[in-house]
């Protein structure tokens, strides 16, 4: 796994305990004394002594050698994750990753940083390519606001992706809550000079200013449109 997914991934994830901490627990699970790991792959007690208390890490040869010997993954082994096993999340020799689909109350709730360990109950996932700054997520889009009779439009039925660390600019789209409401929107924010507001692509929709209480909870990256229904 490239260190892009890796990263990506690890933010998802909260990581308890050292390598260090791991491989002493490892070690005992299979009832192996250091001298014992030490000859399987051949280097002296001491260095796996050094291992388990910090003072050094394993790498290269080393960290493979470790993982056969313990039967985990090296990335098990180093950050606690199989990130190489964790089918849902990356697929394999791409750089694509999964976004949970979240309804709009979900999305109004969520925290910074997004604590994706609280989503596991989420059935629906997409997977995306777009170079996000931070975590994302999914949400569909209700109502005909950014329905354009020219130019950019994102209908009803229409799934975005919103990099969640990502700084809004001038013309970016975005979802947006209100005064700290638990209603949200998705609209294009603009710029003015100091004024700053939410605008609607169906010219049917009012311009709405917006003060500092608005709380931009995700930058659009990507949208996505299905014509069938999910089963579930």
């Amino acid at each position: 796994m490239d260190s892009k997914k890796r990263n990506v991934l690890s933010k998802r994830f909260k990581i308890d305990g050292t390598l260090g901490e791991r491989l002493l627990a490892l070690r005992k699970t299979r009832k192996l004394t250091q001298r014992d790991l030490a000859k399987i792959i051949r280097v002296s007690h001491v260095t796996i002594s050094q291992w388990e208390s910090g003072d050094s890490e394993p790498s290269g040869s080393n960290l493979i050698a470790l993982s056969f010997a313990l039967e985990c993954s090296p990335t098990g082994l180093m950050y606690g994750i199989d990130f190489d096993s964790v089918e849902a999340e990356v697929q394999p020799n791409t750089l694509c990753i999964r976004y949970p689909v979240l309804t709009s109350l979900q999305a109004s709730r969520l925290e910074d940083p997004l604590d994706v360990n609280a989503l596991k109950d989420i059935k629906l996932w997409f997977e995306s390519d777009a170079p996000l700054e931070g975590d994302g997520f999914w949400t569909l889009v209700d109502n005909d606001s950014m329905t354009a009779p020219v130019g950019i439009s994102i209908p009803v039925g229409t799934y975005v992706l919103y990099d969640f660390s990502r700084e809004a600019v001038n013309g970016d789209f975005v979802l947006a809550k209100l005064n700290k409401s638990a209603s949200i929107t998705f609209k294009q924010f603009v710029t003015d000079g100091e004024h700053k507001f939410l605008k609607a692509l169906n010219p049917a929709w009012p311009l709405h200013q917006i003060d500092d209480g608005c709380e931009i909870i995700g930058v659009a990256v990507e949208t996505k449109l299905r014509f069938v229904k999910n089963n579930d």
